[in-house]
């Protein structure tokens, strides 16, 4: 029902609503946030990670979604708040943002890692980015 209303409903005030309750069900709306991750709708995407994030740990098997959601530009701040909430599960995939071409990505990797109390991790895993940057280049 919730997710009908989410696809049908034509006020976004109650999409949101309706993605905000779906959050509530608990790790059995993983699956259908992760879906909404996708959204055409930027608040939608936003509101998902939200969900999520406030799932923290049990939001795990949405780390493959939030990933993606992450070099999303709207959503960034929530899918790696997601990300950071998750915990542990989610540090190799966050610490691989930091190998990323693009430096944004990079530096929220980073960020969020710091967040999560883990800046030796940060600073190991950009040192080697950086050590690989300048093999190639030179």
């Amino acid at each position: 029902m919730l997710q009908k209303v989410i696809r049908e409903e034509k006020e976004l005030f109650r999409r949101l609503e309706a993605v905000r309750s779906l959050g509530k069900i608990g790790p059995a709306a993983v699956p259908a946030l992760s879906e909404l991750l996708q959204s055409e709708t930027a608040q939608i995407r936003v509101e998902a990670a939200g969900a999520l994030a406030r799932l923290g740990p049990a939001a795990k098997d949405a780390i493959p979604a939030l990933t993606k959601a992450f070099r999303d530009r709207e959503a960034t701040a929530a899918a790696g708040g997601a990300l950071a909430n998750i915990g542990a599960d989610a540090v190799p995939t966050i610490a691989g943002f930091l190998k990323d071409k693009d430096y944004t990505v990079r530096a929220r990797g980073a960020m969020i890692l710091k967040r999560m109390g883990r800046p030796s991790l940060c600073f190991r895993s950009w040192n080697a980015f950086s050590r690989t940057i300048r093999a190639s280049s030179g």
